[in-house]
C-alpha cells in the first residue's frame, strides 16, 4: 500500500512500508543530490543531454530512479515536488535501457493531457539528441496511426488515444519494456480515466507481465493508491511530507478584494506595474476564462487563453505563442495545472481558488500543482490569491495550513506591500 503523507500528517504518523523511501530534506537536496550522472553508468550521449539542459547534478527524484532502476526494482511509485524534474527521472533511466537496434514500441508513457504529452516529446527528443537509433512517436489522432508500422521505441500519448491504439491492436507490444502513468493521481481520477488507465495496463501486462510499471507525481490520492496497490505487488517508492510539498522558493500571497470588479481592477493593476516575464491566471470555468481574456484585451493587455473548448490545434498554437514569449499573461483553466514548463512564468495568479466542485471544499491536489507552474526547478516564483469574498478568503487559509506554509495578505492600495511583492523578483 502506498504511503498516504496527507494522512500521516495529520495524524502525526512517520512510520511507511518496507522498500519505500521517506525524506525529510532541505530544499538544496531537492534540486542537487551528492550524486553524479556519471555514477549510473549512463550511456556518454545522455550525460552530454543532461548538462545540455542544465543539469548539474542528478536531483533527488532523478537520483532515486536511476538508483531504482540499477538495482533491478520491478516497479516504481515517485512523488516530487513540482519542479523538479520528475519527467527526466524516469525518462533518464528507461532511455539508458532501451535497445537501440530493435525498432519497435519499448516504452508507453501515459499523460492526463495533449500539453503534457507535447512537452514530454520534446523532453525525450532532446535527451535523445545525440542518440539518433531512438525515435519517439506522440499519438496526436488516431489518423497517424492507420496504416502505420509503428517503429519509435518510445510511444506517448493520452489515455483515451493510447486505449484507442492499444483497443485496435495498432501498437505492437512484442518488444514493450517499461509503462509510465505520468501524473497519474489526476489521470486516474478523472471520470473514466481510472477504468481506461487500468485497461491500458492490463491490455499490456496480461502477456507481458515483465513489463516495469512507474507510477509518478507530486500528489497523490486514495483512488490512485488503491490501484497501485492492485497493480503492483511490488515496487520502490519515493515520497515526501505534505509541509514539504508547497515549495519555500515560492512566496505565496493573498489580496482581499471587495467585489468582482474590484478583483478584476487588482489583476489589471498586476499587468500593467508588474515586469514579471511571464504569468498564468487560473479560474474555474471556461466562461470566467473567456470573459477575463476579453475584458483585459479591451484594457490593451496582451493575452491569450487556453481551455477544454478549443479544437488541439488551437491549444498547441497558444502553448507555442506563450513558450515564445509573444504575450505575457495566459488564461486558462486547470487544463494545464498539470505538466506546462515554461522556465519564464515567474507568476502564478488564482483569480478563483481550486474547489472541488461537488462539495465546494478546497482542492489541495489542484492548489499545488497550480503554483507549481512558477519557480521550477528551485527558481524564485509569485503565487497571487485574489478572493472576493470571505469564504474564497477562508479557502486560502485552509491551503495555508494544509501545506503548512505562510500565505501573506497583499494590499493593493499598499505600496510598501508592493514593493515587497516586486522585491521577490527585483522588479518595480
Amino acid at each position: 500500500m502506498f504511503y498516504d503523507a496527507a494522512a500521516a500528517a495529520e495524524n502525526n504518523d512517520e512510520t511507511y512500508e518496507e522498500g519505500e523511501e521517506y525524506y525529510e530534506e532541505n530544499s538544496q537536496t531537492i534540486y542537487h543530490s551528492s550524486s553524479a550522472f556519471e555514477d549510473y553508468n549512463l550511456k556518454p550521449e545522455l550525460v552530454a543531454a543532461c548538462y545540455s539542459l542544465g543539469f548539474q547534478r542528478p536531483s533527488r527524484v532523478q537520483a532515486f530512479c536511476l538508483k531504482s532502476f540499477d538495482e533491478g526494482s520491478p516497479s516504481v511509485v515517485i512523488q516530487s515536488q513540482n519542479g523538479t524534474g520528475k519527467t527526466v527521472a524516469f525518462l533518464l533511466p528507461i532511455i539508458q535501457r532501451i535497445s537501440r537496434n530493435r525498432a519497435a514500441p519499448q516504452c508507453v508513457i501515459v499523460v492526463p493531457t495533449l500539453e503534457l504529452a507535447q512537452q514530454t516529446v520534446k523532453i525525450a527528443l532532446d535527451l535523445c539528441a545525440k542518440i539518433p537509433e531512438i525515435q519517439v512517436l506522440e499519438i496526436s489522432t488516431m489518423t497517424n496511426i492507420y496504416g502505420k508500422n509503428i517503429t519509435e521505441q518510445i510511444v506517448i500519448g493520452t489515455p483515451g488515444r493510447m486505449h484507442g491504439v492499444l483497443q485496435r491492436y495498432l501498437l505492437p507490444l512484442e518488444h514493450i519494456k517499461f509503462l509510465v502513468f505520468d501524473e497519474s493521481d489526476v489521470m486516474f481520477d478523472m471520470q473514466g480515466n481510472i477504468d481506461i488507465g487500468t485497461m491500458i495496463a492490463y491490455r499490456i501486462t496480461r502477456d507481458y507481465p515483465g513489463v516495469r510499471i512507474c507510477f509518478c507525481s507530486a500528489t497523490y490520492n486514495e483512488r490512485t493508491n488503491h490501484v497501485i496497490s492492485i497493480l503492483l505487488p511490488e515496487y520502490k517508492a519515493l515520497k515526501i511530507k505534505t509541509s514539504q510539498l508547497a515549495l519555500g522558493n515560492i512566496k505565496q500571497y493573498v489580496s482581499r478584494c471587495h467585489d468582482r470588479d474590484a478583483k478584476f481592477q487588482a489583476m489589471l493593476y498586476m499587468c500593467s506595474a508588474c515586469t514579471i516575464p511571464s504569468t498564468v491566471l487560473f479560474c474555474n470555468t471556461r466562461v470566467s476564462a473567456d470573459w477575463i481574456k476579453n475584458k483585459l484585451e479591451e484594457n490593451g493587455r496582451q493575452v491569450d487563453v487556453l481551455h477544454g473548448g478549443q479544437t488541439d490545434e488551437q491549444r498547441s498554437e497558444v502553448i507555442k505563442r506563450f513558450k515564445n514569449s509573444e504575450f505575457k499573461v495566459l488564461i486558462s483553466t486547470n487544463l494545464i495545472s498539470r505538466g506546462l514548463d515554461v522556465p519564464q512564468v515567474c507568476m502564478v495568479v488564482n483569480y478563483d481558488p481550486p474547489i472541488v466542485h461537488e462539495t465546494g471544499e478546497p482542492d489541495y491536489r489542484t492548489y499545488l500543482h497550480r503554483i507549481g507552474r512558477c519557480g521550477r526547478f528551485g527558481k524564485l516564483g509569485i503565487a497571487l490569491n485574489l478572493v472576493d469574498s470571505q469564504k474564497e478568503y477562508e479557502i486560502v487559509m485552509k491551503f495555508a495550513k494544509h501545506f503548512q506554509h505562510e500565505i501573506e495578505e497583499l494590499d493593493f492600495s499598499n505600496d510598501e506591500h508592493l514593493d515587497r511583492l516586486m522585491a521577490v523578483h527585483g522588479t518595480s
